[in-house]
């Protein structure tokens, strides 16, 4: 980080994880058909205006099984 800045704060590193976690569910539970995002890590999560995440890098990522 540098000088100038501080580190995030506890609320707003939580607000990122729950929206991770809500990309992840909709491409697993409700994409249709299901994707299976294989390379999730810090690094894949894009944040935008007011820290709102974004998964990116879907070099990796496989359509799951159907029915």
């Amino acid at each position: 980080i540098p000088p100038d800045r501080k580190p995030l704060d506890w609320n707003t590193r939580m607000k990122i994880a729950a929206g991770a976690a809500k990309g992840l569910e909709y491409l697993h539970d409700k994409a249709n058909p299901p994707v299976i995002y294989r390379d999730f890590k810090s690094s894949n999560i894009l944040l935008g205006e007011g820290y709102f995440p974004k998964l990116s890098d879907f070099g990796l990522a496989k359509l799951g099984p159907v029915g």
